[in-house]
């Protein structure tokens, strides 16, 4: 098991016993990043264990021994730019893209040799075509979490972020594309396939943050189709063509339901970077928001620190989308933002963090609560499942987030599941 810390640390480690097989130090220094350090997780390859850096370089270990490989630098930090996501390995090359939309940056997504970092491809978030003036140069659109990958059409698809500046809109008139978007490129060659915007000149940092999900579905002739989907800060599950890109249906929003009082996205959700499961049997997308109340109604701010001094309560949900209706089928209220992502098992549970530490496995099907568990910290982080030697486990990590605030640790919690 490889796991990484904020400051782009690495373990790798024994899943079984938990023993250190080796590590990485984090990175010395400080970095230019918007939102406070944070890295995704590694990629992994036969032999490469593939990590993106808030320097701005891709760096790759050996797998059995993490001595370094090869480094390159993709992107400059002192311009703003850093790497968050956690990188792809498609074939033999390594799908990596660049964050900073607020502080200026111009996304990218890019394909770099497996076997020494040379750059294969990269895809621009902003260009001169359908930005004003020369603002697509420093427009936004940071990519920064991890795309999906179709095979069989030798597609990828990714989501973007919000246009930079980010809450004033005055200086970039239009629709700002290609932030806010759910994007398909050929991932050969990069070229662009298709997009769907969900925020068109958007003024509420709602970035396309959540990586998509792929499944099937079926379409409003009843016609069965490969079909993409996201949720997006605005807290709608979207639904999309994986072939043509066209919507096929869109939740309500799923941050709103049964959500009391003066309430209103903002810069964290609905759904920000959280992952959702998925379970095919059920054909339900299972997704977590967060949504903010303020203690009294007031003009909009222009700035993200203002709006956090606004908050009176943070609190989120979890949700089960159907994805052949749009329809919620189920929701459940939790205390504190939910930002770490679900995880689905074919066995009907899924596993769920929340930020005043507590782990939960709830019914796929109904949303009762199973199990909990306190790890002392936030769990802002994906959890995970897997095999080995015939038995089941379900890990997570428990660390806590510097922006939401919540409780800081530095642990790993495996559990091994029951028998049947």
């Amino acid at each position: 098991m490889y796991l990484t810390t904020a400051y782009d640390g690495v373990f790798a480690i024994d899943a079984q016993s938990g023993r250190l097989l080796w590590k990485r130090d984090p990175l010395p220094g400080t970095f230019r990043q918007c939102c406070g350090p944070v890295n995704r997780g590694v990629a992994l390859s036969k032999d490469l264990v593939v990590i993106g850096q808030l320097d701005g370089r891709v760096v790759a270990l050996d797998r059995k021994s993490g001595l370094r490989k090869w480094s390159v630098r993709v992107a400059d930090n002192a311009q703003g730019y850093s790497i968050t996501m956690a990188p792809l390995i498609y074939r033999d090359s390594v799908i990596v893209g660049v964050g900073g939309s607020d502080l200026g940056i111009r996304g990218a997504l890019m394909a770099l040799s497996l076997r020494n970092g040379r750059l294969r491809w990269r895809w621009f978030a902003t260009d001169a075509h359908h930005w004003f003036g020369n603002t697509w140069k420093r427009g936004g659109g940071g990519i920064w979490t991890t795309p999906a990958i179709d095979p069989s059409r030798d597609s990828i698809y990714f989501t973007t972020g919000n246009p930079w500046p980010d809450l004033n809109g005055e200086s970039r008139p239009g629709d700002n594309l290609f932030t806010d978007c759910i994007v398909a490129l050929s991932a050969s060659t990069g070229r662009m396939r298709w997009y769907f915007q969900e925020v068109a000149h958007d003024t509420m940092d709602l970035d396309a943050a959540s990586p998509p999900v792929l499944f099937q579905t079926v379409d409003a002739r009843g016609r069965r189709v490969d079909a993409v989907g996201e949720i997006g800060k605005n807290g709608i599950f979207y639904v999309l063509n994986r072939e043509s890109g066209k919507l096929i249906r869109r939740s309500i929003d799923v941050s709103s339901l049964n959500m009391p009082g003066d309430s209103k996205d903002a810069w964290t959700g609905g759904a920000s970077w959280s992952p959702t499961s998925y379970d095919p049997h059920l054909r339900y997308v299972i997704v977590t928001a967060t949504r903010h109340l303020r203690p009294e109604r007031g003009k909009h701010r222009s700035g993200i620190e203002e709006l956090k001094r606004e908050w009176a309560r943070i609190y989120g949900s979890v949700s089960a989308v159907n994805v052949g209706t749009g329809a919620i089928v189920w929701q459940d209220e939790f205390d504190g933002g939910l930002v770490g992502g679900t995880v689905s098992t074919a066995g009907g549970v899924t596993f769920v963090g929340e930020g005043n530490g507590h782990f939960d496995a709830l019914d796929t099907r109904t949303g009762v609560r199973l199990w909990q568990f306190q790890t002392g910290a936030g769990v802002n982080a994906p959890p995970i499942v897997f095999r080995e030697d015939g038995r089941e486990y379900v890990a997570v990590a428990s660390g806590g987030n510097q922006q939401l605030g919540t409780p800081k640790g530095d642990a790993l919690f495996v559990f091994r599941l029951p028998d049947e």
